[in-house]
């Protein structure tokens, strides 16, 4: 099932169970969904649909600012209900720890990839390796 269609399925059965702020809140996501189809054309995937959740999220949380400094806490309230709702559409995000382990395999990876295809003298496993990309900055690994 595509993520658009178990945003059809959740704005169903939030109709059933009669919560009026879960239906406003995805009713206003499928209008931004076919608003975009409709403008470019072309039927949104599940990639479309998540960076269109992510603009509706941003959107709020700018909003909660707004709201906050005019001293509008009843309109908070409003935004802070819609985002977490939209937020249950995006995947998990991961933790700091698991993308410390993943950038580490990647640094092991081209490690051995480096050892292998040019030799230990090419990477310095004591000491901090810096390498000047083509853009003028430099990534170091140690």
């Amino acid at each position: 099932m595509s993520l658009k269609d178990q945003i059809t399925e959740d704005m169903k059965n939030a109709m059933r169970a009669k919560e009026v702020t879960r239906l406003g809140t995805i009713r206003l996501l499928l209008a931004a969904i076919k608003q975009r189809e409709v403008d470019e054309r072309v039927v949104v995937d599940d990639a479309g649909v998540l960076a269109i959740v992510e603009k509706l999220i941003k959107q709020r949380k700018d909003s909660i600012e707004q709201f906050t400094k005019a001293g509008r806490d009843d309109l908070v309230a409003v935004e802070q209900a819609e985002m977490i709702i939209l937020q249950d559409y995006l995947p998990e995000q991961l933790s700091d720890e698991e993308i410390a382990a993943a950038v580490s395999a990647a640094v092991t990876a081209l490690r051995r990839i480096w050892t292998t295809r040019y030799g230990q003298g090419y990477w310095h496993s004591e000491t901090p390796v810096s390498w000047q990309s083509g853009y003028g900055q430099s990534l170091w690994f140690s």
